[in-house]
């Protein structure tokens, strides 16, 4: 705010005033009330909150809307720590020029003002790399201090502590870090007003108990980074801006010449871009600032901003229409590993996520018998997708099956059954006890399909015989089996691990045949038939409705559960979670 340039004079001269009061005692006043030994936290509040969601006209909107209107809630509990008691002695300035031009000098000097964000909140809309973690950018902390600052005017000179908070700025390592921090505007205000070099600074914010526990899911501690990201900050803005090492001042009031100024997530490396050009600078630790020559580096990919690194690994290593992962010799081809012995950072900003829809993924599987255990299955494809190695190119599809099942649109799993005798896909025997506790957490969105293939001899010939199916489908036929064997042994649900799931059996087209317990020394051995085979898959589903309501409420909860309930109630959740919607 500007002091106005303009005479006052009393409204009644004959009335007691407060600029009657001496000087001394008019200024104890001041510092009492506008002088605080906190540092006062400020954010941009308007751009705080993210854009509520866009109506959408499916299913989809209520949960979008409640997810929203929860983290709005967070959010306000999350902001509080910007709310100060100013906004009740504030108004004192408006009493008139004389009190605005004590007053203000103690109000921005005898404080220290500290430019963060909620620490580790994220904006949870999306988790697309390219989302910032709010829509308006001057909401960043680099961006809001230079739009604040610019707003005091002639102010600016009382100004003693002015500091940004690096924890503001999420470390590389999180991945909803920000791929580039813009440093244009401040740099610009320090052009422009030399003086703030010694006012304003970078420092690193305790996050308060209340963060932590709020936010403990993103929660990153900043200890636990080598580099002192604060130090490291405040010295490339006084390089750039002060020293102008860059020799980039003579552009400080040409917006034409110089688009952006921007440091790079690794904060190692920025970049200048203009209209037509970009130019790469390096800001490494120990090391001046100083332009980056082309031929003095061979690092011409670490050079690059994040967004870009990543994309360009990702058109390397997806270069193939088709990955397939072979768990016969627990191989994978389609995919160009070439990319993951470079960096680590470049290693880890690939996933599974990451693969294009177009690109089919291929699980494959040989069979010699035709009883066949899934158990090997289970086993291999555990070691496939969860590599020790991080250096391999199998490291993408670390986590679980059910996760890349439920989440590419594309993949297959073939079972290849070379047998050397006549047979047919009806007379092959699959137990896939071993793999229920996969298939129960994938969702009811997948497009996951199973293929099975036989070769075998038939008279002077080959017989060739293949079917596919719908992994879904299977899943949802599953459920009713798993329903059978609740209602005819209760009593299997409370053994703990998974010794109560029973031998799940189906043939070589993918139809559920039965579930059995083996014969032990006091019992015979006990098998649920698949009656529900007549079915369509939507018999199949709206039958899957009417088990999950009328067997959901017999289990008691408050007793330990075992495989076979959590693979049970994990189908009826994914599959089955809008019967437990409220309905109008």
């Amino acid at each position: 705010m500007q002091i106005p340039k303009q005479i006052s004079s009393p409204a009644d001269p004959k009335e007691p005033s407060f600029l009657n009061l001496p000087a001394e005692i008019r200024n104890q006043i001041y510092e009492l009330l506008f002088t605080r030994e906190e540092p006062v936290l400020l954010h941009n509040a308007k751009a705080y909150h993210a854009i509520p969601p866009q109506r959408i006209p499916d299913s989809s909107w209520p949960v979008t809307v409640e997810a929203f209107d929860e983290a709005y809630e967070n959010e306000i509990c999350q902001g509080q720590i910007f709310v100060h008691d100013f906004q009740t002695v504030t108004p004192a300035l408006l009493l008139c020029r004389q009190v605005y031009a004590e007053a203000a000098g103690y109000l921005y000097g005898n404080n220290t003002f500290m430019f963060s964000r909620p620490l580790y909140c994220h904006d949870s809309r999306g988790y697309d790399e390219e989302d910032a973690e709010y829509d308006d950018d001057s909401y960043f902390v680099t961006n809001y201090v230079a739009q604040w600052l610019q707003n005091l005017g002639s102010q600016l000179k009382f100004l003693k502590e002015v500091r940004i908070d690096a924890g503001a700025l999420c470390p590389e390592r999180c991945y909803r870090a920000l791929g580039d921090v813009s440093i244009l505007k401040l740099v610009r205000l320090l052009w422009e007003h030399p003086y703030l070099a010694d006012v304003v600074a970078f420092t690193q914010r305790e996050p308060t108990e209340r963060e932590k526990d709020d936010c403990s899911e993103y929660n990153h501690f900043e200890e636990e980074d080598d580099m002192d990201r604060a130090g490291h900050l405040q010295r490339i803005l006084i390089a750039i801006s002060t020293q102008d090492v860059l020799d980039l001042k003579r552009y400080a009031f040409k917006g034409l010449l110089v688009d952006n100024i921007v440091l790079y997530s690794s904060l190692l490396y920025g970049g200048v871009t203009g209209p037509n050009f970009i130019r790469h600078f390096s800001a490494l630790e120990q090391e001046a600032v100083k332009w980056v020559e082309f031929g003095s580096s061979r690092d011409y990919l670490g050079r690059l901003p994040t967004l870009l690194q990543s994309k360009i690994l990702r058109l390397v290593t997806f270069s193939a229409d088709q990955i397939v992962l072979d768990l016969d010799s627990r191989s994978i081809r389609g995919l160009n590993p070439i990319g993951f012995h470079l960096s680590r950072k470049l290693r880890d900003a690939v996933t599974f996520n990451s693969i294009p829809y177009d690109t089919s993924i291929v699980v494959r599987k040989s069979i010699s018998t035709t009883t066949s255990d899934s158990k090997n299955f289970a086993v291999v494809a555990s070691e496939l997708v969860s590599p020790t190695g991080r250096n391999s190119g199998y490291s993408i599809f670390r986590g679980s099956f059910q996760e890349i099942f439920s989440s590419h649109p594309s993949i297959v799993i073939v079972l290849d059954f070379d047998i050397a005798t006549a047979t047919s896909l009806k007379e092959i025997r699959i137990n896939i006890k071993e793999v229920v506790p996969i298939l129960s957490h994938i969702s009811s969105y997948s497009k996951a399909k199973a293929h099975f293939v036989l070769k075998c001899p038939w008279g002077n010939s080959i017989h060739h015989e293949e079917v596919t199916i719908s992994v879904v489908e299977l899943i949802q036929s599953l459920f009713l089996l798993l329903s059978d064997v609740r209602q005819q042994w209760p009593s299997e649900m409370a053994k703990a691990g998974g010794s109560q799931l029973p031998d799940i059996w189906l043939n070589g087209n993918g139809v559920l045949i039965f579930a059995s317990y083996p014969a032990s020394s006091h019992s015979s051995e006990r098998r649920v038939e698949y009656a529900h085979g007549r079915l369509t898959p939507t018999e199949i589903r709206n039958r899957g409705y009417r088990m999950a309501m009328a067997t959901y409420t017999t289990y008691n909860h408050g007793t330990s559960v075992g495989m076979l309930y959590k693979c049970w109630i994990q189908i009826r959740g994914l599959h089955y979670q809008d019967r437990d919607r409220n309905r109008v």
